[in-house]
């Protein structure tokens, strides 16, 4: 017997017993009490943008990213800072580049460090409360950084740039606005294509390479996802943990960034491992998030010795039982991965002191298009100046909200709903109703609304409490509003027909 044949039939058992550890990691990540879920999370935004770069040997695309960035930040008010972590590189070889840019801190590691570890240290030195992390292969566009600022929020984790391709004629395959779909209880990652119109959208994640993110929260969230190094699906992993602590992620078409596709991967590791390394955080990333199936143990069994050793190792293993046990507690363990993109906003939340008032409809056509809408657009456009909007339904993009002008007043439009048209079954109304119920409990918790407007007698309103108002309390929304605002425009809701305004 050779020494290839000895270890192939070694291979087997030592398998088995890595296998056997990932089963154990998953086991108890499972064990125990539930306890109370933990209130959601809220983002701090502190002033002040830090822009981190991790950079390993790429410094003629480094050189393209800070002139770029250079004209950007020259377009922002409040304090920043730039800084580059440099590893696996001798720092003679950025000489030019320190003296042509004196604004910037330089970190210098002579070991490569990967994505992770490079992060790791540029968030261990910013001093700001909101982190872009940038690549060296990206070059922003000049108002990429002044068009995100707006939309920070306590409920914003992070919001993701565009992005194209410096090639024109490469297929589009990224975008910035990333999303997933589970095929046969495997993740697939996959970048949407962004509508004509510019409005902002939901997203599953903001990349690593081109977003802002909240800096306390990316620390934390970051400090759990050591074992996707060197590199790929933490940030996917950052943008699943945010949306179940109550968080959300956005997407803004209107920040640009242009990538040079894996410029500096391609440098640095053979293709083949960089597939073998996105293979395995794949199913590492199921492993950590998702009910653990025979068939993705299968896989986890049948991949290479290589990528069986790691998933085995003790920080994989530490953090697959730490984040599992962690979903436990979290304020919304079962929220659709899958739907994250179905939301729209209109513009930045500005809470200046108006009441926020959340509009539950059941089936809304943006623009309006029968008289139900009619009335609800028409009470939101009248108030705008006096409340703010955000609207749930149930009506799956009854229409392509493809600009501002289709949302209207609202912040933000949530939409759950099962079909385009057309009649459903009892299973489909039962679905959509479950699906709107959880949307509504996570909307109340995460945007704490003053009023909740809700345009039907089901289940749904028994979860709004005293902040209910029906059809047959209209009116008293209206009153309230007078009381705080004493203008004529608004005090002539006094005689409005609230009967007719609010009978959905």
């Amino acid at each position: 017997m050779n020494v290839r044949d000895l270890l192939a039939l070694l291979r087997a058992p030592v398998c088995a017993g890595r296998l056997g550890l990932l089963r154990a990691a998953v086991a108890l990540g499972e064990a125990g009490k539930t306890g109370p879920a933990r209130p959601v999370l809220r983002a701090t935004w502190a002033p002040g943008i830090s822009v981190v770069i991790p950079e390993r040997g790429t410094p003629v695309l480094l050189k393209r990213a800070l002139v770029h960035l250079r004209a950007a930040l020259a377009r922002i008010a409040e304090p920043w800072e730039v800084i580059v972590v440099v590893n696996g590189e001798p720092a003679r070889t950025y000489a030019d580049l320190r003296a042509s840019f004196p604004e910037v801190r330089w970190l210098f590691h002579e070991q490569a460090l990967g994505f992770g570890g490079a992060l790791e240290r540029g968030l261990a030195a910013a001093r700001f409360g909101g982190v872009y992390l940038h690549n060296s292969d990206m070059a922003l566009e000049d108002n990429a950084l002044g068009t995100l600022l707006p939309w920070r929020a306590a409920h914003v984790f992070a919001i993701a740039s565009q992005i194209f391709f410096d090639d024109p004629q490469k297929r589009r395959e990224e975008t910035g606005w990333g999303d997933l779909r589970l095929r046969a209880g495997r993740a697939e990652l996959f970048d949407r294509t962004p509508e004509p119109g510019g409005l902002v959208r939901g997203g599953l994640y903001a990349g690593g390479g081109s977003s802002l993110f909240d800096a306390a929260l990316l620390k934390c969230f970051a400090a759990g996802t050591r074992s996707y190094a060197p590199f790929y699906w933490e940030d996917v992993d950052w943008g699943v943990q945010a949306w179940r602590n109550g968080l959300e992620v956005l997407f803004h078409p209107g920040s640009v960034a242009w990538h040079r596709h894996r410029a500096t991967i391609s440098r640095c590791y053979p293709a083949d491992e960089v597939e073998r390394i996105v293979a395995r955080n794949g199913v590492l990333f199921e492993l950590r998030n998702f009910p653990v199936e025979w068939p993705l143990l299968q896989r986890a069994a049948r991949a290479d010795n290589a990528t069986t050793k790691e998933l085995a190792a003790r920080t994989s293993l530490a953090e697959i039982r730490t984040v599992r046990q962690a979903r436990r507690r979290v304020p919304f363990p079962n929220i659709d991965v899958e739907r994250t993109t179905r939301r729209y906003y209109g513009h930045p939340a500005t809470p200046d002191g108006r009441p926020l008032v959340l509009v539950v409809s059941p089936s809304i056509d943006l623009p309006r298009q029968d008289d139900d809408a009619r009335h609800t657009w028409r009470l939101c456009e009248e108030l705008r100046d006096h409340c703010r909007y955000i609207l749930l339904s149930d009506e799956l993009e009854a229409r392509v909200l493809s600009d501002t002008e289709r949302i209207g007043s609202f912040e933000s439009v949530h939409l759950v709903g099962e079909r385009l048209e057309g009649s459903m079954d009892r299973g489909g109304r039962s679905l959509s109703r479950e699906r709107a119920a959880a949307e509504l409990d996570r909307l109340l918790a995460v945007h704490r609304p003053d009023w909740v407007q809700v345009a039907c007698s089901d289940p749904l309103a028994r979860r709004i409490g005293n902040r209910f108002v029906s059809k047959t309390r209209g009116r008293a929304l209206a009153r309230v509003v007078c009381q705080v605002h004493e203008t004529a425009r608004v005090r002539r809701y006094e005689s409005f027909d609230s009967r007719r305004l609010f009978s959905w």
